[in-house]
């Protein structure tokens, strides 16, 4: 009985082991594309030649070979790798049809022996799973909490107004500045901030606007203010 999905819980558990292989169909010895629906869980990463979305799975349906048709229900995150176009939103309900493969660590660059623990790095937010570039299908939208929502519609209707305003590089880097979206900042600008050792500018200034928002939006929310009024208030 098959119970994970490449590290997609069907009852939950402990995080998996990473010698786990990839879930085949059957006996066939390769990977097997599998259709998996779920929820944009977070603003995604948008960057200059794809963007990123993590997704909460909701539910997976296995390859005909395996001769169960029907949805299972399932949990777990999958980071998914798209072209920029078209752009998903957070709270859409999605549905992928793809194969699902474990992160690999890579190397930075830097050095021959350096290498970034992509794995573990992912682990800490929960996700265990990667799918690139599969077929989409939106199903449903607004599923995410309206909060969430209004910020996030705020945050890329900011984003698009500097664009039309600035030219790049400056529009990307006043975005990666104000709110922390470091995507579409050119490599050669990010590899003048790493000589110049002032990088973490560019996060810790669009963190702190995010915690001093999040900050307000709980203190306001104390006066029994509406959901509303809390979401202008605090941006």
């Amino acid at each position: 009985q098959i119970r994970n999905f490449n590290y997609l819980s069907v009852k939950g558990g402990s995080p998996p082991d990473w010698t786990t292989p990839v879930v085949r169909a059957g006996a066939s010895g390769g990977k097997s594309e599998l259709v998996v629906a779920g929820i944009v869980n977070k603003y995604p990463d948008f960057r200059l030649k794809n963007a990123k979305y993590e997704i909460s799975a909701e539910s997976v349906k296995l390859p005909a070979e395996s001769g169960r048709q029907e949805s299972i229900k399932t949990e777990g995150k999958v980071l998914v790798t798209l072209g920029n176009f078209p752009k998903y939103e957070y709270g859409d309900k999605l549905e992928f049809s793809g194969n699902l493969v474990s992160p690999k660590n890579f190397s930075t660059g830097e050095d021959d022996e350096a290498e970034f623990d992509y794995r573990s790095y992912l682990a800490k937010t929960g996700v265990y799973s990667l799918m690139n570039y599969p077929k989409v299908r939106v199903i449903a939208e607004n599923r995410g909490n309206i909060f969430y929502r209004s910020v996030y519609s705020v945050k890329t209707k900011f984003e698009e107004n500097l664009g039309k305003i600035l030219s790049e590089p400056q529009a990307s880097f006043l975005a990666g500045l104000l709110l922390g979206s470091r995507g579409n900042i050119p490599d050669d600008l990010k590899e003048k901030f790493k000589q110049t050792g002032t990088s973490h500018i560019l996060a810790i200034s669009g963190y702190n606007i995010s915690v001093l928002a999040w900050f307000l939006a709980s203190l306001l929310a104390v006066f029994y203010l509406s959901p509303r009024l809390v979401f202008w208030l605090s941006v």
